[in-house]
């Protein structure tokens, strides 16, 4: 989608507003619960670790010297069919800073919708691996960072793929180890770019209903 020139003259790209992508996840989610209505849902809580795959500057220092962090998520997940099932879910990641800047405890948090599609290889079996791709959106919080990049950031959208396991651990209870890689581009409040680019590594808990 091409940006859209504002009032001032600069271009806004309408793809990182968040009422946009607010209304993009829940346009797209809008069919997937309605037919899945008569479908098991489950519920997915997730933690572990992201670690950012270099540098998050996009052209000036703002972003340097960023170290891995703990990462948090929770998500709505409804069956399709034997393989695939699609999901809407909560992020966040805590990523610490030891750039001369923002030095330790101040950090960048990203927080973010995340909507997926999950493709199981072996359905059925105790050990079943998967891969997953998807949308997300991510909004920077770095209150550490001095002005005027302080704040928060614009909400970018972005994707993710991942892989992992689900190993049956009960009759409605699944352990499902999980690797992960997601990138978005948010827009600082002075204008800067943060490229993120970052692996996840969780262990995710699944109950079904």
């Amino acid at each position: 989608m091409s940006p859209i020139p504002s009032a001032q003259g600069r271009s806004v790209d309408v793809t990182r507003s968040t009422p946009f992508a607010v209304l993009l996840l829940v346009a797209a989610c809008t069919p997937v619960l309605a037919a899945g209505q008569s479908a098991a849902l489950a519920i997915e809580v997730a933690g572990g670790v992201a670690i950012p795959t270099g540098s998050l500057a996009s052209g000036t220092s703002t972003g340097e010297g960023v170290t891995a962090g703990p990462s948090l998520g929770v998500s709505f997940v409804v069956p399709r069919s034997d393989r695939v099932a699609l999901g809407l879910g909560f992020t966040q990641h805590r990523f610490g800073c030891t750039d001369a800047g923002c030095g330790d405890p101040d950090r960048y948090v990203v927080t973010g919708l995340n909507l997926g599609l999950r493709v199981s290889l072996v359905p059925g079996s105790a050990v079943d691996p998967w891969l997953s791709a998807g949308l997300i959106t991510a909004k920077v919080e770095s209150p550490g960072l001095p002005a005027p990049n302080g704040g928060v950031s614009s909400t970018a959208m972005g994707g993710e793929a991942g892989a992992g396991l689900a190993i049956v651990a009960g009759r409605a209870v699944s352990l499902r180890p999980a690797v992960g890689w997601a990138f978005a581009s948010p827009d600082l409040p002075d204008g800067d770019t943060l490229a993120l680019r970052y692996l996840t590594a969780r262990l995710v808990i699944e109950v079904r209903f």
